[in-house]
């Protein structure tokens, strides 16, 4: 399997997690708009002139056509995430040489069933347009982001084919700094473990001392990216992350 195949695969493994998550805890319902003819009955406000063209010229006084407000799991948010989720599923069924991906169809399966009677449509940029994370609806950003994603590489039309030429390549970033950081704490970690502190950016930054409880002053507090106490002493450690460019223009100044 080609190395753009495992970048694939790396963005449906964080997708189907932070979507198994929200499956767990945070599925909400929202209000969804209808338009719908009903008979013997009105609801939400007259839609006059859908009425006059499909009742009143028929002679179907016993109906009025409405528009009214409900509240369904079918709603804009959940189609995004079903959408993505089909996509996802399709893209693993055609890679039945993959090894390791239990963990990704039990995921997909439990949110398979959490999404069930979600209707699939073809998700356009318009579905992200209005969309607020706010309140309840907070956890949603996450796997928006990433179902936003895998649209993009593999398509937003889970009803059509699936896109070939663009399911290889997925758009994303990967903060380099920082994973040189965790490389370097695997490898201080591997000679001298829990003697080391490793700083994260929520809690190298912020008002909290080294155990990760809030100081008293509520003052910002800065802290390096390591400190290390042995046997012969205490040190501060920082990582520096230059392109070899910069690197050898720094020394020639």
């Amino acid at each position: 399997m080609r190395q753009e195949s495992h970048l694939m695969l790396l963005v449906i493994a964080a997708f189907l997690r932070a979507l198994r998550d929200l499956c767990v805890r945070h599925f909400r319902r929202n209000f969804v708009r209808n338009q719908e003819n009903l008979v013997g009955r009105m609801r939400g406000i007259p839609l006059i002139s859908s009425h006059l063209r499909e009742n009143v010229s028929r002679g179907r006084l016993d109906r009025a056509y409405c528009k009214y407000q409900s509240i369904s799991h079918d709603c804009r948010e959940n189609q995004i995430l079903f959408a993505a989720l089909v996509q996802c599923i399709r893209y693993l069924l055609r890679q039945p040489d993959i090894v390791g991906t239990e963990a990704l169809w039990h995921w997909s399966s439990f949110c398979r069933t959490t999404l069930n009677g979600v209707s699939l449509q073809r998700v356009t940029s318009d579905f992200f347009n209005g969309l607020r994370y706010s309140g309840t609806f907070v956890h949603y950003r996450k796997p928006h982001v990433l179902a936003k994603m895998i649209l993009r590489s593999l398509g937003s039309d889970p009803r059509g084919e699936m896109s070939v030429e663009t399911s290889e390549i997925p758009p994303f970033a990967i903060c380099t700094y920082e994973l040189f950081e965790r490389y370097t704490e695997v490898l201080l970690r591997g000679r001298y473990g829990d003697a080391l502190w490793a700083g994260y950016k929520d809690r190298n930054l912020g008002p909290y001392d080294l155990h990760g409880n809030k100081a008293r002053d509520n003052g910002y507090v800065i802290r390096p990216d390591f400190l290390l106490k042995t046997g012969d002493g205490k040190y501060i450690l920082d990582c520096k992350y230059k392109s070899m460019a910069k690197a050898i223009q720094g020394r020639e100044l």
